[in-house]
């Protein structure tokens, strides 16, 4: 089995430098955007069998970024357990 690890788009605070935690969600940059489609379009024909992501909205919009590119987009599992500490 092999495991892909990647870490959720550049945010507003991670620019500024600013801890986020599992309490502060800041947005996506722009460019963050276009980044996961590039990272989506890297991985497109990899067989996944499902993404896990935290329920951070910068991590939910990284995973379903990924995912619309996928040529077999699989089900995203979302859990509270993936959050930062």
């Amino acid at each position: 089995m092999e495991l892909y690890f990647t870490r959720h788009g550049k945010t507003q605070w991670n620019q500024e430098r600013r801890f986020q935690g599992s309490n502060g969600d800041s947005p996506l940059l722009p460019q963050s955007y276009e980044e996961i489609k590039a990272f989506g379009k890297k991985v497109k024909y990899v067989p996944f069998k499902a993404i896990y992501s935290s329920t951070a909205k910068r991590a939910c919009d990284t995973a379903e970024g990924i995912n619309k590119e996928l040529a077999s987009p699989v089900e995203i599992f979302y859990t509270d357990k993936l959050r930062e500490l």
